[in-house]
């Protein structure tokens, strides 16, 4: 009869277990919401309610800094961590936000 290995047990009875993968999966909300009060934060124009905006975290390193945000006729790339806008630009529905980093210089 085999016997469970040791490691295996002990992972199951870390209480941390499944944390990092609950976080990877909030962190696009949060980011996209931490985007968003920036721009407002700068534009007094925008949109006061959280469903007229739309976007998604940046997959760039390092992860959790950069968004891409917008609401209908405008768009913006912010880093979170410091609150600025690095780019600004007319976009008519989420497909023309930038997908990267390198997509702001386009």
């Amino acid at each position: 009869m085999a016997t469970p290995s040791r490691g295996r047990g002990l992972r199951s009875l870390n209480p941390l277990r499944g944390f990092s993968a609950l976080h990877r999966a909030g962190m696009g909300e949060d980011i996209v919401d931490r985007a968003v009060e920036a721009v407002r934060a700068r534009r007094p124009d925008a949109p006061e309610r959280r469903a007229e905006w739309f976007g998604w975290a940046l997959a760039v390193e390092p992860r959790g800094r950069y968004a891409a945000v917008g609401f209908p006729g405008r768009g913006f790339v912010v880093d979170v961590v410091t609150g600025h806008i690095l780019w600004e630009g007319a976009v008519a529905d989420r497909r023309e936000l930038p997908r990267s980093l390198s997509d702001i210089t386009r």
